[in-house]
């Protein structure tokens, strides 16, 4: 037995008509589960969803240490200096000599 009609809709993304069974739902990444837009759009023209735009998971931060020692910087490490007494131009250079980089 023949069908006699069949039920059209409309796709929301080119407005062209075509049967409804070849409409399906346009789905997007919210947080860590998909949800439905609300469009319904041809089988050819659906976007599948981006895993980009997909949450990434949040780990914890790690336990800080119940008593830290961290090394004690030495007297000949930091050695107090009177910058008026060191010229301009020794200055500069040594500021050029430094890695900013880092």
């Amino acid at each position: 037995m023949k069908k006699l009609y069949e039920p059209m809709g409309i796709c929301d993304r080119t407005g062209f008509k075509m049967p409804l069974k070849d409409l399906v739902k346009q789905m997007v990444w919210k947080g860590n589960r998909l949800v439905w837009t609300h469009r319904l759009v041809g089988k050819n023209e659906v976007d599948p969803p981006r895993e980009r735009e997909r949450a990434r998971p949040r780990y914890a931060d790690p336990k800080p240490l119940k008593d830290p020692r961290p090394p004690q910087p030495t007297s000949d490490q930091f050695q107090a200096v009177d910058i008026s007494e060191v010229p301009y131009s020794v200055r500069e250079q040594k500021l050029r000599t430094l890695n900013w980089n880092k």
